[in-house]
């Protein structure tokens, strides 16, 4: 059946009998041609998917020809299971363990230097002393149209007090019109047309900054925090920054999954770029550091997004007629549906009862309300830490029900969760691995990075 028959049978899909559908689903298979995939057949099937049509028919079909579908079908198939159905976890249910630990994977490519941001909370808690802080990496909402050619990179942050406590919350975003993670111009530097630029520019505020994003926050109101409020000379320091942290990301990347013996030291890069005031050397390798012990952000990130559109999306939020009736409970309202859309929070942290096993802890905010997570990880080495994150991503991405109920915390092994924590991690971290050796593979970077070792390092 050519492509167009099959196009316009399902596009008649509610006016066919059972045998016929799965007659064009078996037609939609073996037909499916992975140089040219069909994408307008899938958005079709992705747009029954969503409204629960026939979903125990179609979502096999789709599994099947999974090894088939290149990075962009697996993506879109995804979010039709993420859309606000009253029955995406039951969608999400019928997906194999391996099925889940790729998307996941897949998703975490976006967050690029994840690892950093979760560095540079900690850096900021100790700058800031009497203050609890907690940065999450979000993408801007808004489409390719909206913003058009225009690059976005802003943080905005809320500093709230109560009881003698203090909590800051920061969130970066970032778009960028190309939507590629990484880019190098033409002598393999790290371009300003990438995400990673732009998130590594926000780091740099963060790091170099705070006390004047702090100094211009609203008390208890998210404030943009953009270009616009900035000098020059601090848009030129963060530029600096960011330039140095990508190259300390890409050495990190060639020492543990390239194939080179001869790494230069993380002085000699920084020192590559000149006359850079060494304050900002020095904290772009403090904030390096201090991130190599953070294994698995980007699939922390990515799990956070994939918790919150599966399964948060099923709660009640207030009725939006309501909202309009009801202006006494307006600010209420908006808030509540503020923090939906945020999500659940997810951090690693060292520290457990247990040395042997890792666990998930509860934290509740200043205000006595459960803020989200921390990842509990027993005191050892990175590759242990990395496994213990996979099965304990999969803890919440198979059963977050379960967490979030017993509001407690809870160890994560098979008696708790299964033995499919097993066989997620395994895929996953295969992935990952697999993913970051054909990057450092590609590193544009590479040749001038190498160029910097001198025997007198070794």
């Amino acid at each position: 059946m050519p492509e167009d028959d099959i196009l316009n049978t399902i596009k008649s899909w509610n006016n066919l009998q059972n045998n016929e559908k799965n007659m064009v689903l078996k037609k939609m298979s073996k037909s499916w041609d992975k140089i040219n995939p069909p994408i307008g057949i899938l958005k079709e099937l992705l747009m029954l998917l969503e409204k629960m049509t026939d979903a125990d028919m179609i979502l096999p079909a789709l599994i099947n020809l999974w090894e088939k579908f290149k990075r962009p079908q697996k993506e879109m198939i995804l979010r039709s299971l993420a859309k606000s159905s009253e029955k995406n976890i039951e969608l999400w249910n019928k997906l194999t363990n391996a099925v889940k630990a790729e998307l996941l994977e897949l998703f975490s490519r976006k967050y690029t230097m994840a690892h950093a941001v979760f560095a540079a909370r900690l850096i900021a808690e100790k700058h800031l002393k009497d203050t609890k802080v907690y940065i999450q990496l979000n993408e801007p909402e808004k489409t390719l149209e909206e913003y058009g050619s225009e690059k976005i990179g802003r943080v905005i942050a809320k500093e709230c007090s109560e009881n003698g406590k203090k909590e800051l919350s920061i969130r970066i975003y970032y778009w960028c019109p190309s939507q590629e993670t990484v880019k190098y111009d033409k002598r393999g530097y790290i371009s300003e047309d990438c995400n990673r630029f732009i998130v590594s520019h926000e780091l740099a505020h963060v790091i170099l900054h705070l006390d004047y994003l702090v100094e211009i926050l609203d008390c208890n109101r998210f404030r943009w925090h953009s270009s616009r409020y900035n000098s020059h000379n601090q848009e030129t320091e963060a530029d600096n920054f960011a330039k140095i942290l990508s190259d300390l990301r890409d050495r990190h990347i060639l020492k543990y999954f390239g194939h080179d013996s001869n790494i230069p030291s993380k002085k000699a890069i920084a020192k590559s770029y000149g006359n850079i005031k060494p304050e900002i050397i020095e904290k772009a390798i403090e904030l390096d550091d201090l991130s190599e012990k953070f294994t698995m952000s980007n699939s922390i990130f990515a799990a956070k997004e994939i918790v919150s559109a599966i399964y948060e999306s099923q709660d009640e939020l207030p009725d939006e007629d309501n909202i309009r009736e009801k202006l006494e409970q307006m600010q209420k309202d908006a808030k509540k549906l503020q923090d939906k859309k945020h999500g659940v929070q997810i951090y690693p942290a060292e520290g457990t009862e247990r040395q042997d096993c890792v666990s998930i802890v509860p934290f509740l905010g200043i205000k006595g309300k459960l803020a989200g997570y921390f990842i509990a990880l027993p005191k050892q080495n990175i590759s242990k830490s990395s496994e213990d994150i996979a099965k304990t991503l999969c803890a919440f991405l198979l059963d977050y029900e379960k967490i979030r109920e017993q509001n407690v915390q809870i160890f994560v092994n098979e008696e708790n969760f299964g033995k499919g924590i097993g066989e997620f991690s395994d895929v996953l971290l295969k992935t990952r691995k697999s993913n970051i050796q054909a990057v450092a593979g590609k590193m544009k970077s590479r040749e001038r990075i190498l160029s910097l070792f001198s025997a007198d390092e070794s």
